[in-house]
């Protein structure tokens, strides 16, 4: 992307009218084709509010639910709702969000 500019309603068009299987793909393509990381390609072109919303946008379901367990309990709220929501989901998924979050905290 550097270089080029940013074009960011195109990148506000491709995230958003994708499935995050979708994203994921791209994410793995991007890697495969440029050899650099797409996520921090991003946060270093967007604008903080927007790198916010993509980046929420590109990160598996499993990804997001640490990253907002993490921020929960950073900043010192009650992590509990947090922690409730993702134990609802299924147990694959709750299993994958625990360890993003483990592995997130070293």
């Amino acid at each position: 992307m550097k270089g080029f500019g940013t074009d960011e309603d195109v990148i506000i068009d491709i995230v958003a009218n994708r499935s995050n299987e979708q994203r994921q793909e791209i994410r793995q393509a991007f890697k495969s084709i440029l050899g650099r990381d797409l996520m921090k390609d991003l946060k270093s072109e967007l604008s903080k509010n927007l790198e916010r919303l993509i980046i929420g946008l590109m990160l598996t379901p499993a990804e997001f639910d640490a990253k907002m367990m993490r921020k929960a309990m950073e900043v010192g709220r009650d992590g509990g709702q947090c922690i409730y929501s993702a134990f609802v989901k299924d147990s694959d998924t709750m299993t994958f969000s625990t360890f993003c979050y483990v592995t997130a905290l070293f």
